[in-house]
């Protein structure tokens, strides 16, 4: 029986959303999750290619760079409306939560969407606390929180993609060498993860050995497996030399990647809407002249791109969500365990006494035991070092043998000895009178004597070695 489309298209659709609410839920702190990854250097043309594969008016200005990583999910529903939320970073104190859960804008329209966007993009910076001035001491100039941006419509496929700031290498402006970290600590945290395929972006127009982003995505993809290429400002190449770079690079002759590379030409400044149909014929005509007509037709375009991102996206949370489901289970499994060895909670001082009686009570009960040497009770004693009767026993037995084996003797003839036994009496009856006392000195008889009373084996005079 053949594979029913629909049911396929709901079994997607269900998992994309699981998943989002589970990036919502800050869970890719603890297991990596399925997601395409949009990365490169700055002026790469990040913006303006997210703008043609989501309709999202991203501001464009080197001075208004992307400051945050941006998650925009397109989904399919009847009507058409924009929601806007902010996902606190992991590290978010409590006051900077409550700030965020507060900002919540009013879904946007069709039509009021592009007009509204930029002033609640501001509302958005504003709340994560970043600095959009000169003067960069009133804020931040790049947050870990993360914009997202879910876009519902009558006309809307099922993706998600995930946009992070561009990489750059010298500092500048508002930003600092710490900036520069941040920046590449954030790209790094994404893409290091084996769920997330890398979409690196790399203009055209540039030599492709100087985009760090490749540089950083083979560290983490050395065998190019889950990398993909964009090839962006394609119109900005006008060498036939450096056409035939970029062209090699899409037919795989160059540099290849297992998933291939795409080139796409975004709208420019002057260019129509790319979302009207004047706007998509004029961006669609440009691949129609040489070299780029040359091209496979399934590598060019927006369209072939968006598809194409599409299926990775199915394939890749189809094929992992299996092992996630398992990977969250343990982990879940291990925090109740971890959570319950700490016992019911005790919030009041009478609670709090309890428990320390009952923990001193418990640690004098062990200790008995290991005193006595009645390990079966507990499994504690398989550990060997609280075994305490059982290793003084065997210190002192070591102890007896090394002294045995290794201790000094002093021979004496019978001269030395009585001199030296003289020396020591008239030591003690000095002592003796200089306190006020006396002392008797026992001979060795009396030490055997007085042991042999008591049942014990002859104790001998310390003067004999």
């Amino acid at each position: 029986m053949g594979k029913n489309p629909n049911n396929s298209h709901i079994s997607s659709e269900a998992l994309l959303n699981k998943v989002d609410r589970l990036r919502e839920l800050n869970i890719a702190q603890h297991v990596g999750l399925p997601q395409l990854v949009v990365v490169g250097d700055q002026s790469s043309g990040k913006s303006s290619l997210l703008e043609s594969l989501s309709g999202i008016p991203f501001p464009r200005d080197v001075n208004l760079c992307t400051r945050y990583a941006t998650q925009i999910s397109s989904r399919r529903d009847q009507t058409y409306r924009v929601d806007i939320s902010i996902i606190p970073a992991p590290n978010s104190t409590p006051e900077h939560i409550q700030n965020i859960s507060s900002f919540s804008p009013p879904s946007l329209g069709k039509h009021d969407f592009k007009t509204r966007f930029p002033e609640i993009l501001g509302q958005v910076n504003e709340v994560m606390g970043i600095s959009m001035g000169e003067d960069s001491s009133n804020g931040s100039v790049f947050s870990e929180d993360i914009l997202k941006i879910e876009i519902c419509g009558p006309e809307e496929d099922y993706l998600t993609i995930i946009d992070v700031p561009g990489i750059f290498r010298v500092a500048g402006g508002l930003t600092t060498p710490e900036d520069v970290a941040l920046v590449r600590n954030i790209v790094t945290k994404y893409i290091k993860d084996k769920r997330t395929i890398i979409l690196a972006v790399i203009p055209s127009n540039v030599d492709i050995a100087t985009q760090e982003i490749l540089s950083l995505a083979k560290e983490h993809d050395p065998q190019g497996e889950r990398t993909l290429g964009i090839l962006t400002k394609p119109d900005l190449v006008s060498e036939k030399s450096a056409q035939s770079a970029v062209c090699a690079l899409i037919e795989g002759r160059k540099h290849p990647l297992s998933l291939g590379y795409y080139i796409v030409r975004n709208r420019g400044a002057d260019d129509h809407d790319p979302f009207t149909s004047s706007g998509a014929l004029a961006l669609d005509q440009f691949f129609n002249q040489s070299p780029w007509s040359e091209l496979p037709r399934h590598r060019i375009g927006i369209s072939s791109l968006k598809h194409r991102l599409g299926e990775l996206l199915e394939e890749l949370t189809s094929r992992e969500f299996p092992a996630l489901v398992h990977e969250l289970k343990e982990k879940l499994k291990t925090a109740k365990s971890a959570l319950g060895s700490l016992g019911p909670g005790r919030s009041t001082p009478e609670e709090q006494r309890l428990l320390l009686g009952q923990i001193a009570k418990e640690f004098e009960s062990l200790t008995k035991d290991a005193l006595n040497a009645t390990y079966n009770r507990r499994p504690d004693f398989g550990n060997t070092q609280l075994r305490l009767i059982t290793n003084l026993v065997k210190l002192s037995d070591e102890f007896s043998t090394v002294l045995i084996n290794m201790g000094h003797t002093w021979e004496m003839d019978d001269v030395k000895l009585e001199k030296l036994t003289m020396e020591v009496k008239h030591h003690i009856y000095d002592e003796g009178h200089r306190h006020g006392g006396e002392f008797s000195i026992d001979t060795d008889a009396d030490d055997e004597n007085r042991s042999r009373q008591n049942h014990q084996p002859p104790i001998l005079s310390p003067l004999n070695v």
